[in-house]
């Protein structure tokens, strides 16, 4: 047989006119979008801002900053890491503008001519440096200014911020280690300096080698930014991690120390504030960070320079337009275009030929932190069903158990998957400062959010993960002053807080269980967390709790155990008649117990005991009731005019608090007893030296007026005792 020859040959043949039959494609689809053929540009790290792909060092001060000296046909740096403007600089010249801001102002996905310092540049003919670095925040912008300024020494400072920058200064990681500051004693501290390194972790090199040839590839890149953005730019290091700061607070304190040095210097400086395509297409106005932001900037003599309106403006005007603005693959909007950033160039060039803004650093004075005032708002902390306003699958119900005197609540997700939360009521107080604090301990749940806002939505949320004792706060509207923290307490509990000046009036709390991954929404499986000693006050900071009802509190009365109903024991001989509900002694019950029914024809159901003799002051209802027929009963306690109501029910642990009239102060709690039992209690003020209680049948549904069908509760041990709570 004739040996086979030239294997070796075809495979090469066949290799090369692959590669050819690429290179081809490629040439055809750069010539189809108008790009030019021959240029040798890795994509994908222009799409990241240089943040891999060996494009960024570490920096002990700021994190990482862009290397000094690349070299490629698209994007190149010059000393100090300033990117190239694409002309023949290759030396930083002095005298001009310096611009410093994150990837939007470093010009990423676009060459180096192309971005906007560059093009400004052109339309000034004056230098302009660009120190954009992508991924920062408004803290480390800031300190790349300040450390460019002395080797720059420019005439002008323009700092370039996207509107979630302001956000990036409340991370201590994102997406790699990074510098942040905290506010203390009313000054600002710098942690995490010298910034750490990243953890070592196990990088998959081939597919991050896969990536980086591939990246050189135009055609690759647009599919990949396509179909799977986030693979493709995902680096192998990606952590982000939360601090409990400020943000907006910590920016504008930093621009207030950067605008010192620049009036120091005799340096013109302008703010200029950019934002990403969503923002143009979804927000009516600028972010809840812009705003307050643009706003001291402007307090402290910074001319600022807002894109936001204008690009509104062509998105109003034509919706297909702002996609020219915007690099684009496929549908995804990426960041400013050439022809973005040649507008954002138009609009610095048009503000450097206005006067400079009158103003200087000292005009502007930041919030002051103000301690907490240990006045606890919440009416009835003791009795927290009492003051919830409502419930997504979700029950906050009391505990047998008791911390240090106070009441333990049960806080337990119910229903199919949703988000589980309760709300609270309202407390009644104009805007200002407040701090939410308490004692949780988790059960079955990592996290717990709580959410603190005003009557127009405005505050701020925390997320509370147990398992890291951390605490995340994040925005919510336009509050300020935006902070929380997280303490273990001893025996699994922890203290958390968190506080906002919130600039509406009426403060409302929210609580949300998370499951064991820290998600909001999910299927319960038991997840619950226990809470107690809730407590809001004015100011910013955590005072020791203060009850407000319960032992401990104020004024307290404690109950004295003597019984004000005559004949307790015998109920149905001093009842009256009824046609509408009957009660009825149940036979061989011990304790004595009796059944309690709604009779006659539709309408409400209940039956009265008057004419109770008791001095003037504080008194309390206890009874213990089961279902029988319904889960629904409704006790009233009234003086004259002047009463309370308390609605129960039995089924939830609920129980609801209404007063009447002048009514000065209330009570109302449900808990367990044993097996089916609940005790219930009310309490109300007395003032004639009369009482009357009513005791109503409710539906099945919480309706006070329905047609019996057999709704009833059996009840035992009523009494009526002189004080704040029921005694034992």
């Amino acid at each position: 047989m004739k040996k086979r020859s030239g294997g070796l040959a075809e495979v090469l043949l066949l290799t090369g006119s692959l590669l050819l039959a690429c290179l081809m494609g490629e040439a055809a689809f750069r010539l189809a979008l108008g790009d030019r053929v021959f240029e040798r540009v890795n994509f994908r790290s222009v799409a990241i801002g240089g943040a891999n792909q060996g494009a960024s060092a570490y920096d002990a001060e700021l994190g990482w900053v862009l290397r000094p000296g690349l070299k490629s046909a698209g994007f190149n740096t010059l000393p100090y890491g300033i990117r190239s403007n694409g002309n023949d600089a290759t030396e930083l010249r002095s005298g001009g503008v310096l611009a410093v801001g994150d990837s939007f102002t470093a010009g990423s996905e676009v060459h180096d001519h192309q971005t906007w310092p560059a093009q400004l540049e052109s339309l000034i003919g004056q230098p302009v440096m660009n120190g954009g670095v992508g991924g920062y925040g408004t803290d480390q912008i800031v300190m790349q200014a300040e450390r460019l300024l002395p080797v720059v020494r420019p005439r002008v400072l323009l700092v370039g911020f996207l509107s979630q920058d302001v956000l990036r200064s409340g991370f201590s990681v994102y997406g790699a280690p990074k510098p942040y500051y905290t506010i203390e004693d009313d000054r600002l501290i710098l942690n995490n300096t010298p910034v750490p390194g990243l953890a070592p972790v196990r990088d998959n090199k081939f597919a991050e080698f896969v990536k980086d040839i591939a990246g050189y590839s135009l055609a690759v890149h647009r599919t990949m930014m396509a179909v799977a953005r986030d693979v493709w730019l995902a680096t192998p290091r990606q952590v982000y991690v939360r601090v409990s700061n400020d943000p907006i607070d910590v920016t504008c304190r930093l621009l207030q120390r950067l605008k010192r040095q620049a009036d120091a210097s005799g340096i013109r400086m302008l703010l200029v504030m950019q934002y990403g395509s969503g923002a143009i297409q979804t927000w009516t106005a600028p972010s809840d960070d812009a705003v307050p932001v643009n706003a001291c900037a402007r307090t402290m003599g910074i001319q600022v320079v807002d894109e936001f309106a204008s690009l509104k403006a062509v998105y109003e005007q034509d919706r297909d337009a702002l996609r020219n603005y915007y690099v684009m693959t496929g549908d995804a909007f990426g960041h400013m275009s050439a022809r973005g950033n040649a507008h954002v160039a138009a609009l610095i060039a048009d503000a450097l030929k206005q006067p400079a803004a009158s103003g200087r650093a000292q005009d502007y004075t930041p919030d002051r932190l103000v301690p907490g005032d240990g006045t606890n708002l919440i009416a009835r902390s003791e009795s927290l069903r009492s003051v919830v306003a409502g419930a997504a699958f979700a029950a906050l119900t009391p505990t047998e158990a008791s911390v240090d005197g106070h009441a333990v609540y049960r806080l337990a997700a119910t229903g199919a998957t949703s988000e589980h939360y309760v709300s609270l009521k309202p407390v009644q107080a104009a805007a200002g400062g407040f701090t939410v604090s308490m004692y949780a301990k988790p059960d079955a749940a990592s996290c717990l959010r709580v959410v603190l806002f005003d009557r127009a939505q405005q505050g701020m949320l925390a997320d509370f993960d147990f398992a890291e004792v951390s605490a995340r706060p994040n925005p919510v509207g336009t509050a300020s002053a935006r902070r929380a923290g997280i303490a273990a307490a001893g025996g699994g509990w922890y203290r958390i807080w968190l506080s906002a000046r919130l600039p509406g009036d009426d403060p409302q709390i929210l609580l949300q269980l998370t499951d064991k991954d820290c998600k909001e929404s999910f299927l319960p499986n038991r997840e619950a967390v226990l809470l107690r000693a809730l407590q809001i006050e004015r100011g910013q900071s955590a005072s020791p709790y203060r009850p407000t009802s319960g032992p401990g509190s104020p004024g307290f009365v404690p109950g004295d155990g003597k019984n004000r109903i005559a004949h307790a024991d015998a109920l149905e001989t001093i009842v009256g008649q009824s046609p509408i509900a009957t009660l009825a002694a149940i036979e061989g019950s011990s304790p004595r117990a009796w059944r309690l029914a709604a009779a006659g024809p539709a309408g409400e159901h209940y039956v009265g005991i008057g004419e109770i003799s008791a001095e003037a002051g504080p008194y309390t209802l206890s009874l213990e009731v089961k279902a029988a027929g319904t889960s629904r009963l409704r006790l009233q306690i009234l003086d004259g005019t002047i009463g309370t109501i308390g609605d129960f029910d039995l089924a939830e642990g609920g129980a609801l608090l209404t007063q009447i009239d002048a009514t000065r102060f209330g009570d109302v709690d449900i808990r367990p007893v044993s097996g089916e039992w609940r005790r219930l209690t009310l309490t109300a003020p007395l003032t004639t030296g009369r009482a009357h209680i009513l005791l109503q049948v409710m539906d099945r549904d919480g309706a006070g007026a329905f047609a019996p069908s057999g709704q009833a509760v059996e009840l035992r041990k009523l009494r009526l005792e002189r004080g704040h709570a029921a005694s034992n």
